[in-house]
């Protein structure tokens, strides 16, 4: 059975906030000439697409793009020591003498993201910053918090769309959804979705 969906974000919203995030974070770069943008791949590659278009359409040709890979979900709600993957051509993609903003979907228990700004610091740049789509702090296991948000879980449940999956289902739609994980025997590929119209305010996953 699929598990139920509840809509926290629809689409127009989640548009709305990434808007508001890439304003803020073109405030506060304002003095730089360059900033580098380092997507997570693969879940915060649709925040990073929308955000880096954004950013773009305020302050053409001063953003550098260059995703990495990196994950500790070994399945839904397991996390194990965090896996980081550096493309060859990384250092080629970056200004290093410019500020970092790594961009991921979801912060939760920070794990990931704080081996991430870690490794961004052992590269030398001057500044490493962390923006994420969706804060969850729920189960957080740091003192780490994101420096750009655009949204705040209400809760602890588990999210899907935007970049954040269950069972790799899910990524690509275009609102957020709260779900009940099911035992993952019971999971099957199918989908009854709810239309993506309206919606309340809530929060997702990462």
């Amino acid at each position: 059975m699929v598990p139920p969906f509840r809509l926290l974000w629809s689409s127009v919203q989640v548009q709305s906030a990434i808007q508001l995030v890439a304003k803020e974070i073109h405030q506060s770069y304002a003095p730089h000439e360059s900033v580098n943008l380092v997507p997570v791949l693969t879940g915060g590659m649709p925040f990073g697409t929308s955000l880096a278009m954004e950013l773009e359409r305020l302050a053409p040709g001063k953003w550098r793009l260059a995703p990495i890979f990196a994950s500790s979900y070994s399945g839904d709600g397991m996390v194990g020591a965090p896996v980081i993957e550096i493309p060859q051509k990384f250092n080629e993609s970056v200004d290093f003498q410019a500020p970092v903003i790594i961009i991921d979907d979801l912060l939760d228990t920070g794990t990931t993201m704080n081996a991430l700004v870690h490794r961004m610091k052992q590269r030398g740049f001057p500044q490493v910053a962390v923006c994420v789509l969706v804060d969850k702090p729920y189960k957080r296991k740091s003192a780490l918090t994101p420096d750009f948000r655009a949204l705040v879980s209400p809760s602890d449940a588990w999210l899907v769309g935007y970049g954040m999956d269950t069972q790799m289902y899910y990524r690509a739609l275009d609102a957020i959804y709260a779900i009940n994980l099911p035992p993952a025997e019971a999971y099957q590929v199918a989908m009854d979705l709810p239309p993506a119209k309206g919606g309340s305010g809530g929060d997702g996953k990462g």
